[in-house]
């Protein structure tokens, strides 16, 4: 009877139907549209690029936007109010107040017999003539004597070379005792006086140990403590400050005290 042994074709059929209900059986109850997932690298570059932006508008641009604000120095006094006054520095020049005029200036007190701060105040103040070399046209210093009875120029002259002063840059300038107190007192607006005598017999003569910063226009800018390292360094950066902000006010050519 031909129903009992089927065709090669109905056996084929049969074979497929069973294996695609296996497959059926077999998958997944999610089964479905696959999910696209971001490969690894592709994240953790997004990550980076957010995170950048992130920076580059919260710290880079407000850094950008803002200029550095740097607080301009004090005035603490016009020397131009004393009017003209007239010293001689060490090598018998006159000084005077139109000759200081249009450059910066860092002055401070000594006089050559003091045995106490003045040595190292005037070695401190040659370090300083050092370290503004590539500024001397512009920067001078100035040391005026606490003792002009006693500093006259030729002694401030001996006193120069002990420290090897640039006469074109670092003058000693000595004067009528009175001038000097004036100077000290209504100008600089520092303390001057005599408190007695040393044993030796010189005498005790207590000044400013302040190095002052003056401008091109006579103008006190600043105080700094000759003991202070770090005020020291705040002068030279302030001076050079002065130099830059004058600009085409300062004079030119240099300062000769040989005329």
């Amino acid at each position: 009877m031909s129903d009992a042994n089927p065709s090669p074709s109905n056996q084929g059929n049969s074979t497929q139907a069973a294996e695609s209900s296996e497959r059926h059986a077999h998958a997944p109850d999610d089964a479905g549209p696959r999910r696209r997932r971001l490969p690894g690298p592709v994240v953790v570059v997004g990550i980076m690029a957010t995170m950048a932006t992130l920076i580059f508008a919260s710290v880079v641009l407000p850094t950008m936007a803002l200029k550095p604000v740097v607080a301009p120095l004090e005035i603490y006094g016009d020397l131009t109010e004393l009017g003209d006054f007239s010293f001689t520095d060490h090598t018998g020049a006159a000084l005077t107040a139109r000759e200081l005029r249009g450059r910066i200036v860092i002055a401070n007190f000594i006089f050559t017999r003091c045995p106490t701060v003045c040595p190292v105040f005037s070695a401190k103040m040659r370090r300083v003539q050092e370290r503004t070399e590539d500024a001397k046209h512009h920067l001078k210093l100035l040391s005026i004597t606490a003792d002009p009875t006693y500093d006259t120029p030729e002694v401030l002259a001996e006193y120069a070379d002990e420290y090897h002063a640039d006469a074109e840059r670092w003058r000693f300038a000595t004067g009528n005792p009175e001038d000097v107190r004036r100077i000290a007192s209504e100008g600089l607006k520092v303390a001057l006086d005599q408190a007695g005598e040393f044993d030796s017999g010189v005498p005790n003569i207590l000044h400013s140990e302040h190095f002052i910063l003056i401008d091109h226009q006579l103008r006190i800018r600043g105080y700094y403590h000759s003991g202070d390292p770090i005020r020291i360094e705040t002068m030279l950066v302030d001076a050079r400050r002065l130099i830059v902000q004058a600009g085409d006010e300062l004079a030119s050519p240099p300062h000769s005290p040989n005329g």
